[in-house]
């Protein structure tokens, strides 16, 4: 039941209560005069009641249907509307204490005064009919409010799965990289050898050519030193061969 029943029905309970206590000095003549202003209340009351009521089934219903297409209730909202209705319920359960007690002072000395009485029941009564649609309504509301919940609870569990496994392919994604960096580490680890093993064979072999260089040049000046002399004696031969 929404605030603006509630206050529909909040309203002539209120001037009943004002009217009864400013009914306790009345005499016998006052009193049907009271009844009838209690009957013409109530009766204006029950007629607005009435339209109320239909206001709010066709509203609740309206309610009811848009939160069946709407998957996304707020629990926070749900939270809100459970609060409302817990102060509700309250205030039509304070309402009904004080109108007992009211109606249990009140003397039954005469006809109006069971009338009066009888006028009281009556509302108590409909308030506590009041009082039950909306403890049931709240009732309703912490069931949907749990429902609501556990739906939120469950999507955020699958969301954290699908995070996991998301994480996990991308753990085990990064273990295969790795090892095939490791593989390629190791694979060039290798050539390096090798290829260290190669320069070392390449600078020794240079180092043997050098050797070998140095050793024909050491060969190489004695022997033009010596062809030097035999081109001088050569000469010398075909001089006197010139001279005969």
């Amino acid at each position: 039941m929404n605030r603006a029943a509630t206050l529909t029905l909040n309203a002539p309970l209120l001037m009943l209560v004002a009217a009864l206590a400013l009914s306790t000095p009345f005499t016998a003549g006052a009193a049907p005069a009271f009844l009838d202003y209690a009957q013409q209340q109530t009766q204006q009351s029950q007629a607005q009641e009435k339209n109320d009521a239909a206001s709010v089934k066709q509203t609740q219903e309206s309610r009811q249907s848009a939160d069946n297409k709407k998957t996304g209730t707020s629990t926070s909202q749900l939270q809100k509307r459970i609060t409302s209705q817990q102060a509700a319920i309250a205030q039509k359960d304070k309402l009904i204490q004080q109108l007992k007690k009211q109606l249990a002072a009140t003397p039954q000395t005469d006809t109006a005064g069971a009338n009066e009485q009888a006028a009281l029941n009556k509302r108590i009564n409909e308030l506590q009919v009041a009082l039950s649609a909306a403890t049931a309504e709240k009732e309703a509301l912490i069931k949907k409010a749990g429902v609501v919940q556990n739906n939120n609870l469950q999507q955020s569990q699958a969301a954290a799965r699908q995070q996991i496994q998301q994480l996990t392919t991308q753990i085990q994604q990064a273990e295969a990289e790795n090892k095939r960096l490791s593989a390629s580490f190791t694979t060039l680890n290798k050539d390096k050898h090798a290829l260290m093993t190669q320069l070392a064979a390449a600078e020794k072999e240079k180092q043997a050519a050098l050797e070998q260089v140095k050793a024909l040049n050491a060969e190489k000046q004695p022997l033009t030193t010596r062809l030097a002399a035999a081109e001088k004696e050569k000469q010398a031969v075909l001089e006197q061969v010139k001279a005969l």
